[in-house]
Order: C-alpha cells, then sequence, then structure tokens
C-alpha cells in the first residue's frame, strides 16, 4: 500500500520519511506498518509478518507502480485526487486504488492484476455506482497478452474499450476486440485481440463519463473447445473510462511565425528539400511515421548544417521501432510526435 497514517495524517509511501522515531500505521487495522524504500520496487507501506489485515496484501510490484503513477499524472493534470480512499456506500465499505474529481464528476480507478470473479466485479461496481461515483477498471496487461475470461468483463463493461495497464512501457494498451454477431446474440472472439496495439502515455489522456447498459453476451472460446463459450451478464449504470486527447496539430509550430519561412525550399549538399518552418536559428522538418528513419536521419543532419536547433516532427501513429532508432541518432529533444 501506499498510503499510512502517521500522528493522524495520512502520507504518500514515496514523500515519507524512514525513521526510528516515526511510527506509521496501516489506516484500515490500526496496526503498525513498515515503510519500504528499495530501489526496484515503488516505496510501499507493508504490514509485520502474521497481520491478518486484507489492506495491501499481495500487491504486486506492477500493482503499485501503476497506483503510483496515475496518481501522479491525476495530479499534475490538476485533478483533485487521493490514493486509497475509504468511500462508504449502502453496499458496504469500498478503497478506491485512487480517487479522482474531475470536470464536477467522481471516479474511482480500481487497477486489477489478480484474477476476480464476475460477481465480485459487478458488487464492486455496483457499490460504486450507488453513490454516483464513475468506476474505472484497469486491469493490468499480461506479457503475452492473451486476455483471461475475467479481464473481458471491463472490456465489455467499458462498451467495448477498456483500457489496460502496459507494465512495461508504463502507459495504457487500448485492445481491439472482433465482436460480431450470431442469430441475434452478441459474440466475441476470444483470441480477437490486435497483438500490435498502440501503447498511450499518460500525458496523451483524460476522463470522461459513460454510461453502460445492462448486456449479456456470449464469448467464443475456439482454443478450449471443452468450454467453448461462457456467458457475462453486466448492470447497467455509470462508468468512467479514459479518452485520447485531441492534438493541437500546430502546437510544435514557432509562436512568432513572422521570425520564420514557411514552407521554405532549402539546398544543401546537393539536396534540396522542404522545411516547414526555418530559421537560422531553429527549424522544423515534418514527416510521417512511413518515411524511412535514414531518410528522416539524412535531412536532419543536411539541415543542422545551415540551422543551430532542428527539430523533427512526425504525424500520425506512432512506429515504435522508428522511434527508437531517432531517439539514438537525432537525440529525444529533438523529436516531436503528434497524432
Amino acid at each position: 500500500m501506499l498510503i499510512a497514517e502517521l500522528n493522524g495524517e495520512r502520507k504518500f509511501a514515496p514523500y515519507a520519511q524512514k525513521r526510528d522515531d516515526f511510527t506509521y500505521l496501516c489506516p484500515e487495522c490500526k496496526e503498525e506498518v513498515v515503510l519500504k524504500k528499495g530501489k526496484v520496487v515503488t516505496h510501499h507501506f507493508s504490514h509485520r509478518s502474521g497481520s491478518e489485515c486484507a489492506n495491501g496484501k499481495g500487491e504486486s510490484k506492477e500493482h503499485l507502480r501503476a497506483k503510483f503513477l496515475l496518481y501522479t499524472w491525476a495530479v499534475n493534470a490538476g485533478m483533485k485526487c487521493d490514493l486509497e480512499y475509504p468511500i462508504d456506500t449502502p453496499l458496504g465499505k469500498r478503497r478506491a486504488d485512487i480517487y479522482v474529481e474531475h470536470e464536477n464528476k467522481k471516479y474511482a480507478l480500481e487497477i486489477q492484476k489478480s484474477p476476480i470473479d464476475f460477481d465480485a466485479i459487478e458488487k464492486r461496481t455496483e457499490s460504486y455506482r450507488s453513490v454516483s461515483i464513475h468506476v474505472i477498471w484497469i486491469p493490468v496487461l499480461p506479457k503475452n497478452k492473451n486476455l483471461s475470461s475475467w479481464q473481458l468483463w471491463p472490456i465489455l463493461a467499458h462498451n467495448n474499450r477498456c483500457w489496460f495497464w502496459e507494465p512495461e512501457e508504463e502507459g495504457l494498451w487500448l485492445p481491439n476486440m472482433t465482436m460480431y454477431t450470431r442469430m441475434g446474440a452478441p459474440l466475441i472472439d476470444w483470441m480477437g485481440v490486435h497483438k500490435d496495439t498502440r501503447c498511450y502515455r499518460l500525458d496523451q489522456l483524460s476522463l470522461k463519463p459513460e454510461y453502460c447498459n445492462s448486456l449479456s453476451i456470449q464469448i467464443n472460446k475456439p482454443h478450449k473447445p471443452s468450454k467453448k463459450k461462457i456467458d457475462i451478464a453486466f448492470i447497467e449504470g455509470i462508468m468512467g473510462g479514459f479518452y485520447l486527447k485531441d492534438s493541437d496539430a500546430n502546437f510544435w509550430m514557432p509562436k512568432k511565425h513572422d521570425n520564420f519561412e514557411k514552407d521554405k525550399l532549402v539546398s544543401v549538399h546537393s539536396l534540396t528539400f522542404k522545411v516547414q518552418w526555418f530559421s537560422e536559428d531553429t527549424s522544423y522538418l515534418l514527416f510521417s511515421w512511413d518515411t524511412p528513419s535514414v531518410e528522416i536521419i539524412r535531412l536532419w543532419s543536411a539541415l543542422k548544417t545551415i540551422s543551430k536547433n532542428v527539430f523533427v516532427v512526425l504525424k500520425g501513429e506512432e512506429v515504435r521501432p522508428i522511434k527508437f532508432i531517432l531517439h539514438k541518432k537525432i537525440g529525444e529533444k529533438h523529436l516531436i510526435c503528434i497524432n
């Protein structure tokens, strides 16, 4: 867990001090907890051996890291938020991994790695719904990107567009599911996930409320003939989700256009090419992601001979191998990506 109490105040583990005269307590059971500040796992609090308290028990390093980064993103985005926030509902007490208030809406972000049955997901969702909180389920993406049966519930409940936490790239991954109907019954192909789905940085996303309808759906399991179909039903009510911010296609352009020559043709070392914004101090080259990396590097190097600072602007759907090469060859600070 990332939150503990010290003298009645809630303390965030990454910013807490490790001192012999400090006694941190679990907010749930009030037992003493240990502050762990290692170099591998996100700084966190842990119960001592033998404790029966379930708060924070069995949390993986991926879960802790996701909570920390999502919370930090919300804070930096100016949202009012809290970690491991207790919420009283008519259906029992809940503790949201991350509680957020944004644009007069309330959200509970629930990160889930370990398997959970459908009844438990529905009960927790209904609890938040009963107090007008939009719950956002964020399953942790398995390394092989093959989804388990319980992970299909949030996909369906989020209108077939649930965001997954990608622990290696530390971003959100939106799987594309193959959905179709058979004799009027909606079906999902169990293996219909596109493995090349893009991973989005947190700063590209924001929150929005959604409404899910009550639905019963069948799922094909072609790789398990003994269990060809399973039925999933979920409650109707308010949910929440992430959405991709509209990119400002001009955000990379100079603020004072008068100081630049637009769409200037330049000739360098027998190369003639167009520069979208040019000056002797700073210039911008615009490419699409399908441009060969060697061509981008060649033009960037040539322009560097006549312009002090040269930035490469890549527009469209990101291609990771090209991005990796450009980071190595021209430097991350000279690369600007827009959608």
